[in-house]
């Protein structure tokens, strides 16, 4: 369907001399489709869930659970980009058509494209460690804390979270954290009901949520960032940054709540 629409456009390596001015004649126009490309015999992705926990009862009502979770993704969705601009001629390898949008999932090795060999895979993996600590209502005060430590690394997040690959001829290149790594995680809520009694004194709860999470990148308002400690790599080659190398600032949150119970007759 996508592939039927029809964009005419004219670029300025469509014009000799670089001669490319406006209005242009709409005789230089140029059809190029924007295509979408996939691989027809190509895996589904898959993945394996796991995990296992203890808990143990403490004293004052409070119970302590400890557990691991994973997951392996294999044969995951990947997303590059064909035949762009030769970096020495400025022409495309196929000039009947323009930059071609490139799907595919599972390992690539074998695959063809331009004359170009596909390398690399479609992976995707988590680990998390779990820690909670729950208080059984108790007193008139409930409450809990729970933190976990994760990994979540690949090189792809699969299906629609699949970004573009800078290399579509190596994928492995893209090996890196996910988008949705959070390494440290915290919350912690409680809720304590008043011991007041009557119409309007009796029947009161207050708590709070905290919630937390870690992503370095601006401490106090300062940034982190030092821009001179990167530069572009040269045409034609791709740098060495790892995917999703840099993070967003940390995150807090403070949830405040206070209700009311009414009895009738």
């Amino acid at each position: 369907m996508e592939n039927y629409i029809e964009r005419r456009r004219v670029q300025s390596t469509d014009i000799p001399n670089n001669g490319l001015a406006y209005p242009v004649d709409p005789a230089v126009y140029r059809n190029l489709l924007s295509i979408r490309g996939y691989t027809h015999d190509r895996p589904d992705e898959y993945n394996i869930q796991y995990g296992a926990s203890v808990s143990r009862e403490l004293p004052g009502a409070i119970n302590l659970t400890v557990g691991y979770t994973g997951s392996r993704g294999r044969d995951m969705f990947l997303r590059g980009v064909a035949n762009t601009f030769d970096n020495a001629t400025r022409v495309r390898p196929f000039q009947q058509v323009g930059q071609i949008d490139y799907k595919t999932s599972g390992c690539v090795d074998g695959l063809v494209i331009n004359g170009n060999a596909l390398h690399g895979c479609g992976r995707a993996n988590y680990d998390a460690l779990q820690i909670s600590l729950s208080r059984r209502f108790r007193s008139g005060l409930t409450g809990g804390l729970q933190y976990q430590y994760s990994k979540n690394k690949g090189t792809t997040h699969g299906s629609n979270e699949a970004a573009t690959a800078s290399n579509t001829f190596d994928y492995d290149t893209e090996q890196g954290v996910n988008a949705t790594d959070i390494p440290h995680t915290f919350n912690g809520s409680v809720v304590y009901e008043q011991p007041f009694t009557g119409l309007f004194a009796g029947g009161w709860r207050i708590g709070g949520i905290v919630s937390a999470r870690s992503g370095p990148y601006l401490k106090q308002g300062v940034r982190w960032l030092n821009p001179a400690a990167f530069s572009a790599p040269l045409p034609g080659t791709f740098g060495n940054l790892p995917r999703n190398y840099l993070r967003g600032p940390e995150f807090w949150q403070v949830d405040f709540m206070a209700s009311k119970d009414f009895r009738f007759a």
